[in-house]
């Protein structure tokens, strides 16, 4: 029987009866020796759970590694729905067991115990380094990142669409905080809460330092969605009112109104299309004014 013994922790000492007790948990999923997370770090905290790091200490078949345990924080009659999503997540680690390790983390097992006489859930997988934001103080965007980089996560992405001939996964939730860096400045996909499997969609890489694709040409909008916050294209892409609108688009108040008078009123075309082009020249002085930090990936 496989158990993963967690210390006390003080930030979490809502679990605890005491200080020196410990939260120990069986495994649902495998038959590995006994572990037991040592070295605890606050790292951040979601609605229905507690994110920290910590080490797995050396066993026969095992080197020291970093690790990250997500708990589920029992918080009344959502306790079973956050379970699920946790039971879920796991689900999609073991579905995508190919690419685990290269782009995104491998996963250790899922755990159940009581702590305080509270059932507790936990999700053990590889601490694969930190989040853009925590890396990029000044430069905190995904789209900040350099070429390189973006494209590597996009090719990460692509592969878990793609997963296999007929089918792949949506992320569901893909922004800036769904990628990590590791110390070599490699980035993994994280955060598969919300993940769904679907049928596969259409293979073709997007292609980066190109003209934006047609939106009639879009094949997998999560993708596309993607691209657009990786402003993987020549000409930077903006989201206003849920219409896709080029710089170069906004240049031009008659395109503006012509693209928004599809779902407005003439009227409403032409007040949003001046809010964009004072938003944007803004945001161009903003930036002027600020200058640009090298991003650190």
């Amino acid at each position: 029987m496989s158990t993963l013994i967690l210390p006390y922790f003080e930030e979490i000492a809502v679990f605890f009866e005491s200080p020196t007790s410990t939260l120990v948990c069986t495994s649902t999923t495998n038959n590995t020796n006994a572990l037991t997370l040592r070295d605890l770090a606050w790292c951040h905290r979601g609605k229905t759970f507690y994110v920290l790091r910590g080490t797995i200490g050396a066993t026969n078949n095992r080197t020291e590694e970093k690790v990250v345990v997500k708990v589920i924080v029992p918080l009344d009659g959502r306790k079973d729905k956050a379970v699920r999503r946790l039971y879920d997540e796991y689900d999609v680690y073991q579905a995508l067991a190919e690419l685990q390790g290269d782009c995104i983390p491998r996963c250790y097992g899922l755990y159940e115990g009581i702590a305080g006489g509270e059932f507790v859930s936990c999700l053990l997988l590889q601490d694969c380094g930190r989040k853009i934001s925590e890396l990029n103080v000044d430069a905190p965007g995904l789209w900040m990142t350099r070429w390189v980089f973006r494209e590597r996560v996009m090719r990460s992405l692509e592969r878990i669409h793609h997963y296999k001939v007929d089918y792949g996964f949506f992320h569901g939730d893909f922004d800036t905080d769904a990628v990590v860096v590791d110390e070599t400045g490699r980035p993994f996909i994280v955060d598969f809460d919300e993940a769904s499997e679907h049928d596969g969609c259409d293979e073709k890489s997007i292609a980066f330092h190109t003209m934006p694709l047609p939106t009639e040409d879009i094949e997998c909008q999560e993708l596309y969605d993607a691209a657009v916050l990786m402003q993987a294209w020549r000409t930077p892409i903006f989201i206003f009112y849920d219409e896709f609108v080029t710089v170069e688009d906004a240049k031009d108040i008659g395109k503006l109104v012509r693209i928004f008078s599809q779902h407005h009123t003439g009227e409403e075309a032409l007040r949003i299309a001046h809010e964009i082009q004072e938003t944007i020249q803004l945001d161009n002085e903003e930036r002027m004014a600020n200058g640009y930090r090298e991003s650190k990936v």
